[in-house]
């Protein structure tokens, strides 16, 4: 990670279990990270903040963010798969 910028450092996690409890494999969170980047690219929003990216995905997917465990560290964003 470069230095000096967890605070603007977003991880990206998918939700592993969908409503009944399957847990969904990881190729479809590969690709729902895929569609997540996609749709940010094909966005009109440049989002500055981690609070804009989760703002701008959630248009698409459940979001939730939780901010930096420390000092340093990323921002962790959860889409929740729709499949």
């Amino acid at each position: 990670m470069p230095a000096a910028l967890g605070h603007r450092t977003l991880a990206v996690r998918v939700r592993q279990f969908d409503g009944v409890g399957h847990r969904i494999g990881d190729v479809i969170a590969k690709r729902i990270r895929g569609e997540a980047a996609h749709h940010l690219l094909e966005s009109d929003v440049e989002p500055g903040e981690p609070d804009a990216v989760a703002d701008a995905l959630g248009e698409r997917w459940p979001v939730s963010l939780d901010p930096p465990l420390r000092p340093g560290r990323p921002w962790m964003m959860t889409l929740t798969a729709d499949d």
